[in-house]
């Protein structure tokens, strides 16, 4: 199999044995993979070599070794081939997105190509993401991995997600940009750091608020679960942005730079990737249960 990429579908990773396959024109993905993870029917007749993708009264029939491609029975053609590797049919994934109502990011530290769609909880909502806590003296570097870069390339994968579902989302670093932005959800991004060398996981923090508490769960239960970090818990505190946002906010810590084991997995692209993909599911989890603007 050519050289591929991993897999996003709406923020989940697949299986890394799926991955997508660069092809003439762009990558490739498995059709019936992805079709289904975006809610279409599938059905495949070996013997034809067709495929039929059906969603929401449209139906697209692919064939192996072809660029046509019937939509509602109209001829229509692709960039490149629907080729077939092991058993699989692969086709051009910006057609594919297309067609499903799903947008492309790629991320080319990562290799990782996802398709997310457009999420009708997401749509108006302003979600600023502040790095390192808006604190532009924020300068703690260990090993050569700083705190601020960290946390705004966590920050700036989150937003790549979130607005590929349709949010409006942007990463500040600043205090005053974040509270001029009026949001409908802040998110602070931090990584944490102590003299005691041996603390480790992540953590999040609230204040007062019920929604913002319910929404540090949330996102952290996600970093959890996505990681497999060591999960400190939710705790109040009376962070500068927390008291002041005026929206559902909380803190996220995403590990300790001053233990060892923590700095070595954040100093990797991958799991910062893996954060961000996990804080993308934990704020779309958030309005889909609680999808007013204000407290």
């Amino acid at each position: 199999m050519p050289e591929g990429a991993d897999l996003i579908i709406n923020g989940r990773f697949l299986d890394p044995k799926h991955k997508a396959v660069k092809g003439n024109t762009g990558y490739l993905v498995p059709l019936r993979l992805v079709a289904e993870n975006l809610g279409a029917e599938v059905d495949w007749t070996p013997g034809r070599g067709s495929i039929v993708v059906s969603k929401k009264e449209k139906s697209y029939e692919f064939h192996v070794g072809s660029t046509l491609v019937l939509v509602n029975g109209e001829r229509q053609n692709l960039p490149e081939l629907v080729r077939s590797y092991h058993g699989h049919a692969f086709a051009p994934a910006a057609f594919i997105a297309k067609a499903l109502g799903a947008n492309l990011s790629f991320s080319e530290d990562t290799e990782t190509l996802a398709l997310i769609r457009q999420e009708p909880a997401l749509e108006g909502q302003i979600v600023v993401l502040a790095a390192a806590d808006g604190n532009p003296d924020c300068t703690v570097t260990i090993d050569g991995l700083s705190e601020k870069q960290l946390t705004y390339d966590i920050a700036d994968r989150a937003r790549r997600f979130l607005t590929a579902a349709g949010a409006a989302a942007l990463v500040v670093e600043q205090p005053a940009e974040a509270e001029g932005q009026r949001p409908t959800l802040l998110l602070s991004v931090h990584i944490n750091s102590s003299t005691d060398l041996t603390l480790e996981g992540i953590e999040a923090y609230y204040y007062s608020h019920w929604q913002s508490q319910r929404l540090a769960g949330i996102i952290l239960a996600e970093i959890a679960a996505e990681t497999r970090a060591v999960n400190r818990g939710v705790k109040e505190a009376s962070f500068y942005l927390l008291r002041h946002a005026g929206c559902p906010t909380c803190r996220i810590e995403c590990g300790f730079l001053t233990n060892a084991q923590d700095r070595a997995k954040l100093a990797q692209p991958e799991y910062r990737e893996k954060i961000a993909v996990a804080i993308f599911r934990g704020i779309r989890s958030y309005f889909e249960t609680h999808p007013g603007k204000n407290y």
